[in-house]
């Protein structure tokens, strides 16, 4: 998702990223004006028909589980994914990344 945006794959539209505080959890959204030209674009050697090797959604829903938290195609015009990764608060009442201290 992110290294497709900086250049390692094709870029062909405008990205925009918002960050949602959610309370247990931060949300990650990232949409652009492509399209999602699979039916499971989280599956090793899935693209869009474009340049790419079909690893960048894989490989960033693996580093979201990883962190404890999910990868989601929540829109398709405009295409947006959106990470979760969740967020506890320490002893002294301060939050923190991956939610597994």
């Amino acid at each position: 998702m992110v290294p497709s945006r900086t250049g390692l794959g094709s870029w062909t539209s405008p990205c925009s990223g918002t960050v949602r505080d959610l309370g247990d959890a931060l949300a990650f959204d990232v949409a652009d004006e492509g399209a999602v030209g699979t039916t499971r674009p989280f599956e090793r050697g899935r693209t869009s028909g474009g340049e790419g090797e079909g690893i960048g959604l894989a490989l960033a829903r693996d580093l979201t589980v990883t962190l404890g938290g999910r990868l989601s195609l929540t829109g398709r015009r405009p295409t947006t994914f959106t990470v979760l990764v969740p967020v506890r608060q320490d002893g002294a009442g301060e939050r923190t990344g991956n939610g597994d201290g």
